[in-house]
């Protein structure tokens, strides 16, 4: 009977222990499908179904950032986005919010594995949305920001780039 389960599978986990599973969150995240990348889950069974398969509950491990994009009555306006970088800096440090880990699909324990990765990019390479009004996107990061931390944040048009940074 399966007992714990993780999302997104991978074949390269098939003879870990499933409490040293591996990952990586990654710096780069292309959206034109549509889907959160990085976004890994581990569940545990509930309930068997009537069919003989098993029902599970999940719970994220990571953290999702929302984000709107308003550039109404900027330069930006109208124009379609190419790229979204947040970048995450403490004092003089950088904060890791992406990279290489490894997990536990028990209870969604992780420990990073490598040196981190500061800044994510969102890219959309066919399906770049327009700035006409207001845009929301997600990302998946470390959940390692604290109060207090600095972001830096640019956000890329075929024309112009703005960049702004806020704690």
């Amino acid at each position: 009977s399966p007992v714990y389960a993780y999302y997104p599978y991978n074949a390269a986990n098939n003879s870990n222990d499933m409490r040293s599973l591996t990952g990586t969150l990654p710096a780069t995240q292309n959206m034109d499908s549509g889907t959160l990348q990085g976004d890994y889950k581990y569940g545990s069974a509930i309930t068997q179904t009537d069919d003989g398969g098993w029902e599970f509950e999940f719970k994220h491990i990571f953290s999702l950032a929302r984000i709107t994009i308003d550039a109404t009555d900027t330069p930006l306006q109208g124009e379609a986005l190419k790229g979204f970088t947040l970048s995450v800096s403490r004092g003089d440090a950088d904060v890791p919010i992406a990279g290489d880990f490894t997990f536990s699909a028990e209870d969604g324990s992780w420990t990073q594995t490598d040196e981190g990765i500061s800044s994510i990019t969102l890219t959309w390479d066919k399906t770049s949305p327009s700035l006409k009004q207001a845009f929301t996107c997600y990302m998946s990061l470390f959940p390692l920001v604290r109060s207090g931390d600095l972001f830096t944040i640019t956000v890329s048009t075929e024309n112009y780039k703005a960049e702004f940074t806020a704690n």
